[in-house]
Formats: C-alpha cells, structure tokens, sequence
C-alpha cells in the first residue's frame, strides 16, 4: 500500500504506512523485512529530492542487510547507498559501494548450475553495472587521465555476453559420459517434446488464441523441467556447467587484441541517463557521452523500420505498399544521417579505412552501421565504402574464441551446404503426396539451390559436402561429418523466437520421400550440443541475427548458439532478406572468399558493394542485412591443388577405362579369329 501511494505522489500517507510496517517488523525481530523496508522508503524519498534524507535511510538499511544471511538485499542496499551518493554529487564516495554489489553479483552469478537460469539471474542485475559505469564515467569526467574511463570500459565488457562466453570456453568433449542412463533418457524426450511443440506452434495461426495460449503454457512447463534436468545433470558431472573466473579484460588486454592490424574497437553502453562510446586502438583509447538510451533506441528503431520498409507485410495492399515505400525513401537519408551524427560523430576525422569492431547495446544491436553515411561526408558516403565492419557480443567473446582449441580439420573439407529443404507434403518433388497431411507455414525458396549450385562451383573440386533437398535433414546437420568443414553454409528458413530464444530454429527437411512428416526443425539447443571446428557458419535465411534482446547477454538466438558450437565467426541477416538478392551477395561473398583469398570479414565487405554498385540491389536493404559476428583475422584455407588433382584423376580414370576397352575389343577379336 505504501508503494502504491508513494508512486502517485501521495508521500505524506506512504511514509506513514513504512513507518508502521517498519515497527512492525522491529517488534518481531525480522532484521531481512526491515531492511526492505527502508530501501523502499529510501526509494520513496530519493524520488521527493530529499537525497540526505534517502542516504541516510539507506544507510540503516545496510546496517540490517548485512547481519542478514540474503547476499540478494546487501547487493540492492550497496546499490541504493551508491545511487544516494552519486545523487548528492559524490561519484567518489558511490564508487566502493557500487564495486562491492558487483563483487558480490558475480561471487553469485558463478554458483547458479543451469546457463539460462544464470543468464536470468545475470539480466536482472544490470543495473547495478550500469550504475557502475556512470559513476566511473562521472569521475573520468571530473579527474580526467587517472584511468577511471579504462576501468568503466572493463566493467562494460564484465556486463556482456557472460552466458557466450561461459559457452565458449567450455571443453565439450564427451559431455555426457557417465551421467546415468534414466537422465539421459529424459533429456532426449523432452528435446524432442519441446521439438514437436515448436512445429506444432508454427503450423497455428494468429486467430487460434486459445491454441496458441495452450502451447505456450506447455512450453513453459517443458522448459521448466527442461531446465531443472539440466540441475540434475550438473549434479552428476559438476564440470558439464562449471564456468571459469577468468577476469575480464582491461584496457592493456583489450589493446594487445588490436596490435599488428589497423583496427579500431568502438564500444557503446546505453544508460538511463547517459550512454557512453569507448573508442580503441592499440595505443588509443578515447571516451565519449552519448544521449539517453531512449533517445538513441528510439532512433536505432525508426531508421530500422524505415530501412525494411521494402520487405512489406501480408496485410498492405499494393497501393499502400508504394506508398510507403515511397514515404520511407524520403525519410530514411534524414534519419540514417541522425543516427549517424548520434553514434559516429564524435569521431569524424578519426575513423578512415580502419576496420571497426563494434559492441553494440540494445536497440542498436538491430543496425548495420556499415548502412549509415560516414558522418561529416557530404558526397553520400556511406561507412561500407571506407570501413570493413566486424560485429562482437564482446572483446571477451573474442578472446574466448581465440582461446579456444577447435577439432582438427582437414582443408580438403571446405564447405558443407545444406540447402533447398523440402518442406511440405504438396512439394513436387514429393514422390507420393496425394494423401500427404504434412504441410507447413514455409514455402520453397526457389533460389537457394542456385545459390548452392554457385558456391560449389567456386570451390576446389572434392572440397564441398552439398546436400539439398530431403538429404538437408536435421540428422546431416548435427553429423560429425558436417562438423568437420571449414564452413558451415545453410541456405533455409529459419525461425527466430525473441519471447523463447531457446525454441529459435534453423528449418531442414520436414517430409520424407513418400511425404511423411520428418522431425525437421533444428532448435538453439541442438545446436548448442554441436561441436564444431568451422572457421566460418553462413546462415543465408531470414532474421538469423535477431533473438531475445537478454539484458547483460545481448540477442540470444541461432548465431549466438553456431558461435558457442564453435564457428568462429558467423554472417547473419537483421530481417528479412530477398531471395533473389541473397544469391547474388553469397555467390559474390564466395567468390571473394574462395578465389581471391580475402577473410570472411573483407569478403562480406566486397560483396556488399558489388551489390551497391548495381542498379537493382543498390538499396540497403538488400546488401545491409547480412552481419559478420566473431572472429575477423581468420582465412578459409583453399587448397586449390585439389582441382589439378580431381583433373588429374579425371583423366586418369578416362585413360584406364580407354585402355579396358582396347583390351576388352582385341579379346572380343582375338576369340572370333580362332
């Protein structure tokens, strides 16, 4: 009651209901409940600008919370108290505080067993890093060149990608061993449970509510115990979930990542009150206020509307259609260059052809920054023209895939494509499908067996695995055999969930031959099991690089699960991307990459304005879709002998199968003369 009268600025009548709920909880003893108590009114009084009065009442919570065994209310007290301070105009004295309720966060964080359940815990505290930062920046800003910039820039990274990290650095060697048979039983009916459920999700429409209400409340329940397995199983083998503290990288660590290549780290974090811009060289570092979160989120949204406004959707009629194409084509330059001003403009002069590895908060995590005009360029210069754009969740998950030891491979494995699915029982290349009930919500993407068909002619004979059609399974994905290729290339539907990001899915063939139904979908937790030593895993479908928007962890969905499984790096589409224009930007990404020898990075980039310079995919929506994640020193190793040797075999086997036939016919002679 007396939070409902203190937020509609009844104060008078809330400050007497905490201080009768206070006595209350002092009459029996309950130190916990009266120390949530005066955070609440410590709260309620830091709202009326009475920040001694709010100080001091948390204060005497912090007294109460920490003869209390609950690390949960010191760490929201320690917070408080900072917040207090930093409100009075005292960074310096908010500082230790607000360190300790991280200390204490993270003493936390490395004890919850289950990854989603330690991902949950780890969004609902951000907060407190946020805090952290601000009053570290607060500082930087009033005793400039002491290093408190540098220290705000290493509790950023300690805010990030945490969850991917952990996964990265995880050995997944034989991860099942020894864990008891009923367990493992379990797991494999409740995967295939959540499968089935997530397929049958997708076959509903938006009008069956009370379906659609009903399955929803199932896959709640079976990720529920889903997760509560997973207890279970680190109970049995603690190192299956074990996460190692390693600390994370400071200003001198991150640096030495940069060393030896002109490159430059541009790091933003999104705050209530003010967001900041870390700049990074290998001998540079540069620190920057932002607007609010809001006002740059707000911004980050509208161009991204603006900028797939072209993809449409089913309910527009075709005059509405051009109508607001139209209307987005007017807008999109304005809004493109503000956002461009916002996020770049501190740095005019300072970028040049660097490449840019980009850390990105929030709504910004939507953006293709390479799409946005290079700021104080008059001549329509986009940042793609100059600058080849590398996307990471965080420094820390680049020194983690760096760190990591990936199977060996064998360059005569180049490139696996899993192409062209069947997905529906009325598919023609169905052989009996009068009766098939199998049908879905996805329809053939007709060019991606072209886009395949590209791709293996650009590669050394008997380097490519292609499986296209019913042999594009679920079973060849997740095989050993696959696992193996440098790159990993699936051209398909896939199915982002940003409410569940664990059901997100890659979709593979979903009938059989005869037009049975097949168990076709490839969730983020197949796909976390992966062991993967691909240097490169291309998702050239729709919306891969979107998920849930996890506060401390970033877009949680398919190219965060490929990059735990262990690609190095990933390219993957903001939205939805045209099929036809998609071809055309991998056949050129390919070529780059398999014929010229560039880096996936530097190939992305080199497609990306083959497509600008023609007339029919110059606008961004067409080229700007696809981001590289990762890993942006790496090289597809081609061996390119293998062509002379298939060649080579080639006439070799035609010169014996010669040799056979003159044999064989001097026989047939030799017979008939005698």
């Amino acid at each position: 009651l007396a939070a409902i009268y203190a937020s509609r600025g009844l104060h008078k009548l809330a400050a007497g209901l905490y201080q009768k709920t206070l006595k209350f909880y002092e009459s029996s003893g309950d130190l916990r409940g009266q120390s949530l108590v005066l955070n609440a009114y410590g709260d309620s009084l830091l709202e009326q600008q009475k920040k001694q009065e709010a100080l001091e009442t948390y204060s005497r919570a912090l007294e109460f919370s920490e003869r209390v065994n609950d690390p949960g209310v010191v760490i929201s007290t320690f917070y408080n108290v900072a917040r207090a301070h930093l409100a009075l105009g005292s960074p310096e004295a908010a500082r230790p505080f607000i360190q300790k309720s991280i200390s204490l966060i993270e003493s936390l964080r490395a004890n919850v067993a289950s990854p989603e359940y330690r991902a949950s815990y780890f969004s609902g505290v951000q907060e407190n890093y946020e805090l952290c930062i601000h009053v570290l920046m607060q500082l930087e800003k009033l005793k400039p060149g002491q290093g408190f910039g540098a220290e705000a820039l290493a509790v950023s990274e300690r805010a990030r990608a945490r969850l991917l990290v952990d996964l990265v650095s995880q050995a997944r060697s034989t991860p099942r061993a020894g864990v008891a048979n009923e367990l493992l039983e379990r797991e494999r009916r409740l995967s295939e449970s959540l499968r089935s459920q997530v397929e049958y999700r997708m076959t509903l429409s938006p009008n069956q509510k009370a379906e659609l209400a009903e399955v929803d409340d199932d896959l709640i329940e079976l990720r529920v115990q889903y997760q509560a397995l997973l207890v279970e199983l680190s109970q049995q083998q603690p190192h299956l979930f074990s996460i190692e503290q390693a600390p994370s990288p400071d200003l001198q660590r991150i640096q030495n990542e940069l060393r030896g290549s002109d490159t430059m780290l541009l790091e933003y974090s999104l705050g209530e009150s003010s967001s900041y811009l870390w700049a990074v060289t290998s001998d540079s570092v540069k620190f920057y206020e932002l607007p609010s979160a809001k006002t740059i989120e707000d911004a980050a949204r509208e161009y991204y509307e603006l900028v797939t406004t072209i993809q449409g959707t089913e309910e527009q009629v075709s005059k509405d259609y051009q109508s607001n194409i139209d209307a987005a084509h007017k807008l999109l330059s304005e809004k493109a260059a503000y956002l461009s001003r916002t996020l770049l403009g501190p740095l005019a002069g300072q970028l040049g052809t660097r490449r840019l590895l980009v850390v990105l908060d929030g709504a910004l995590q939507y953006i293709p920054l390479d799409a946005l005009p290079v700021s104080g360029a008059t001549n329509g210069t986009l940042l793609v023209d100059t600058n080849e754009v590398v996307v990471l969740p965080s420094m820390s998950t680049l020194i983690a895939i760096r760190a990591k030891q990936n199977r060996s491979r064998s360059t005569g494995k180049l490139v696996a494509v899993i192409a062209d699915p069947v997905f529906s029982g009325s598919d023609a290349r169905v052989q009996f499908n009068a009766n098939s009930s199998a049908t879905n919500q996805f329809n053939r993407l007709t060019h991606t067996s072209e886009e395949a068909d590209a791709i293996g002619a650009l590669a050394p004979w008997g380097t490519t695995l292609m499986v296209k059609g019913f042999d594009a399974s679920r079973e060849t994905a997740m095989s050993s055999d696959v696992a193996q290729y440098q790159i990993i290339h699936f051209a398909t539907h896939a199915v982002p969930n940003e409410e569940h990001p664990e059901l997100s899915s890659v979709v593979l063939t979903m009938v059989d031959r005869n037009g049975e139904k097949a168990d076709g979908l490839m969730p983020l937790h197949d796909i976390y099991s992966l062991d993967l030593a691909a240097e490169l895993t291309v998702l050239s479908a729709c919306q891969t690089a979107l998920g849930k928007n996890t506060k401390g962890e970033g877009l949680v969905g398919l190219t965060h699960g490929f990059m735990s499984a262990g690609s190095k790096s990933v390219v993957a589409s903001l939205w939805k991307v045209d099929d036809r224009a998609t071809a055309f930007l991998m056949a050129n990404f390919y070529e780059a990459m398999l014929q010229q020898g560039m880096s996936p990075a530097a190939a992305l980039r080199s497609a990306k304005l083959k497509m600008k310079q023609d007339k029919r995919w110059s606008e961004p929506y067409f080229w700007a879709g696809f981001v590289i994640q990762g890993e942006y020193e790496n090289h597809i190793e081609v061996d390119h002998h293998s062509t002379l040797f298939g060649l080579m075999l080639l006439v070799l086997l035609a010169l014996v199968a010669a040799a056979v036939a003159i044999f064989q016919r001097r026989r047939f002679s030799a017979s008939h003369s005698s």
